[in-house]
């Protein structure tokens, strides 16, 4: 029995050597990004190989309102927001936990994509002949159309939500007349289509250039030489006030990782090119996360 004894004992603390270096490893910063095949979801695939450190989860979700929801539920500690859905929680919806949101790193602008059947460009020729049609939406476009629509006083006739951009393309012609789609161009879904699909302009940039700026499309698969003009809103990696240095140090090395290998994301082959748009420099509109809770 004592030699038993002693056989456990050995076994005990062999079992809390093993454990002990588990517990300290850090935990993942959980991200939000979006559709897999979106341009979120590209960014944080290459975050994540230029910033091993620290470690990063990305959960796929429907896009802007739903990483928002996430990050303010502690769901994600860090997520991809289009900034007018930030202020939309903040202005129509009045949710005071909005106001613990920070910005963690401005982006790139997300542009404006209103594509249209080619067989309906004599009938819609741009933004204002949404009037009294059908449009389809996603995500945070769902935000962002219904501003524009409530700025410009354009009335569709039916605003519909749907899923994902796969599923709102499947429907133009048949149940909707428009998709209206934002996000940072070239959006793989646009680029795969073919010539039997239009983008028509957003011509009424001077009610909006509050918030939205102006910008251009341009996709040689829909045969629209010389592009599209439209208006783009700010992207956001957005996090919330935290204290503990247990969650600001890893948000602060993650945005540090960013600006330093800005250069690597920029020139690498394949990587997406609107890291090309990011300037550390910009603090955008929204509160910003700083190391110590101004």
């Amino acid at each position: 029995m004592k030699g038993w004894g002693s056989v456990c004992a050995v076994i005990a603390v062999a079992l809390a050597l093993l454990v002990w270096p588990a517990a300290g490893q850090q935990q993942p910063l959980v991200v939000a990004t979006g559709d897999p095949s979106g341009t979120y979801a590209r960014f944080f695939d290459e975050i994540q190989k230029a910033c091993p450190q620290p470690p990063l989860r990305g959960v796929a979700s429907k896009g802007s309102i739903e990483n928002l929801e996430r990050v303010m539920n502690n769901q994600a500690s860090v997520g991809f927001v289009q900034v007018d859905v930030l202020f939309a929680k903040r202005l129509i919806e009045h949710d005071p936990n909005v106001e613990h949101i920070r910005t963690l790193l401005v982006l790139y602008l997300e542009e404006v994509h209103i594509l249209i059947p080619a067989s309906s460009a004599t009938s819609i020729q741009d933004f204002k002949n949404l009037a009294g049609k059908r449009v389809g939406v996603y995500g945070g476009s769902g935000i962002t159309a219904r501003i524009l629509f409530a700025v410009t006083k354009v009335n569709p006739a039916m605003l519909t939500d749907f899923s994902g951009p796969q599923d709102a393309v499947r429907a133009l012609g048949t149940k909707i007349d428009a998709v209206l789609g934002v996000g940072g161009k070239p959006l793989p879904w646009v680029a795969a289509l073919t010539s039997k699909y239009k983008l028509v302009p957003f011509n009424e940039y001077a009610q909006v250039s509050n918030i939205y700026f102006p910008a251009q499309l341009d996709y040689s698969n829909l045969d629209q030489p010389g592009g599209v003009r439209t208006i783009g809103v700010p992207s956001l990696l957005i996090t919330r006030d935290y204290q503990t240095p247990e969650m600001v140090t890893p948000l602060v090395n993650l945005r540090s990782c960013i600006v330093k290998n800005l250069d690597t994301l920029r020139e690498t082959v394949g990587n997406h090119p609107k890291w090309g748009q990011v300037d550390p420099s910009m603090k955008g509109p929204w509160s910003y996360f700083q190391s110590t809770t101004p």
